[in-house]
């Protein structure tokens, strides 16, 4: 017996003295491209990949492709990164396709990571494809170790054209739950709201913060037409068939939160003014009564009988605002980046796990640096919930808002409560 155990020990060690053939694999991130050309009009995906795994707590690469030839028009997420909180940007600060994930524990999965999905602007080579801004971490944010590697296998050959064409800005079609939702009010043709006019924004650098902190959708693949909305009466402007937002705009109509025009159009691409998009929350809100004691007029600029004027009286009493300068300055453009702010305490105006991602949203988005820090968590939080996607590689937080991009923010920001809601109340009978 003393003879076997002391045999078994010997072995042990000289296991454990083997240099290579026994130590951790490698980690390898592959790119597998359709193989061979392209012609313009085709459509293909490329996916990424990983093996070797060594346990992975944060994940961050960038897809490089020709960006005169090739346009990537989305990104899935894989398998390894479902169960972990991601950003994808498909064109992040020109450079490429940005992913970038984190937990709070570790996986060793192997497999995809992500799908790029392609479209050839002309004819090319499939091929051109490099991994860069790689940076892979564990529970304890160690760097890890990782190669990179080109395959010809994995991705999908190219095929016909797609008639899906993505829209400019914000750009994903309401999800089905969306689009089955019941108006919660019906809707007529504004009558005295006077015609928006377009003010200058004030500069930000001049502006004083909205109001301090107080405490993906799969998409369908085909455009729905107002008539195919089910649910609710049909509602129709003149102005808005084939537009990008017709499906938000249609929604947000039923549930009043936009009215029309009195000559039947809506205005999708007019920008929206501070006043109009308080008096869209209020609408949201259920234009509930003003507390005990607020104050009709609490702005020098807003008139006592301006159509907006309870909307930000009641914004201004629960601290949802705080004014610009002087005054509310109600006819200026409102700025996206106070959109968001405002809506940000709308919503309880606490920070959630969009902290953790905080330092990929600013790698991921082009013009990152030029949200105002006042402004930075409530930009962060939207784009967390998905409320917000970006354009063009960035998040234009400065820039004006139309109405038919506030009608598919608080469609999409309705949408994402009542789903968290759901959850919260599912979790909370199963403890029970």
């Amino acid at each position: 017996m003393r003879k076997i155990s002391a045999w078994l020990l010997a072995a042990a060690l000289a296991l454990s003295l083997l240099p290579t053939a026994f130590a951790a694999e490698e980690t390898v991130i592959t790119v597998h491209p359709p193989g061979g050309r392209v012609k313009a009009g085709d459509t293909f995906t490329v996916t990424v990949d990983i093996s070797g795994n060594p346990g992975l707590c944060g994940v961050q690469f960038t897809l490089t492709y020709d960006h005169d030839t090739l346009e990537c028009t989305d990104i899935g997420i894989g398998p390894v990164l479902e169960s972990m909180m991601t950003v994808t940007n498909s064109d992040a600060r020109g450079e490429g396709a940005f992913v970038g994930a984190m937990a709070l524990s570790e996986t060793d999965k192997n497999g995809q990571l992500a799908t790029f999905y392609f479209t050839a602007k002309q004819d090319s080579s499939a091929n051109s494809f490099t991994l860069a801004n790689i940076e892979l971490s564990d529970y304890d944010s160690n760097v890890l170790p990782a190669t990179t590697a080109l395959s010809q296998t994995g991705g999908s050959a190219p095929s016909a054209p797609s008639p899906e064409v993505r829209t400019p800005d914000e750009a994903l079609t309401p999800n089905a739950e969306a689009l089955q939702r019941q108006p919660s009010t019906t809707t007529q043709p504004e009558q005295t709201k006077p015609a928006e006019t377009t003010t200058p924004t004030t500069p930000e650098s001049t502006q004083t913060p909205t109001t301090p902190p107080t405490n993906q959708t799969t998409p369908t693949t085909q455009p729905v037409t107002p008539t195919q909305i089910p649910g609710g009466a049909d509602i129709a402007f003149t102005d808005t068939a084939g537009h990008w937002a017709v499906n938000w705009i249609t929604l947000a109509a039923r549930r009043g939160i936009f009215k029309g025009n009195p000559d039947g159009t809506f205005k999708p691409n007019n920008p929206v003014s501070r006043g109009d998009y308080v008096l869209t929350l209020y609408r949201m809100a259920g234009e509930p009564a003003l507390p005990a004691g607020a104050n009709a007029a609490p702005f020098a600029d807003v008139p006592a009988t301006a159509y907006y004027a309870k909307a930000v009286a009641w914004a201004y009493a629960n601290g949802f605002v705080s004014g610009r300068g002087n005054g509310f300055d109600p006819s200026a453009s409102v700025t996206r980046q106070e959109a968001m702010k405002i809506l940000f305490a709308y919503a309880g105006g606490q920070s959630g796990m969009e902290l953790l991602l905080a330092g990929i949203y600013n790698q991921s988005f082009a013009d990152s640096a030029e949200i105002a820090e006042w402004a930075r968590p409530a930009m962060y939080w939207a784009v967390y919930k998905g409320i917000i996607n970006g354009m063009d590689g960035g998040l234009a937080p400065q820039g004006q808002t139309t109405r038919a991009q506030i009608a598919k923010i608080l469609v999409e920001y309705q949408d994402q409560a009542e789903r968290e809601a759901a959850q919260a109340a599912q979790n909370q009978s199963k403890n029970n």
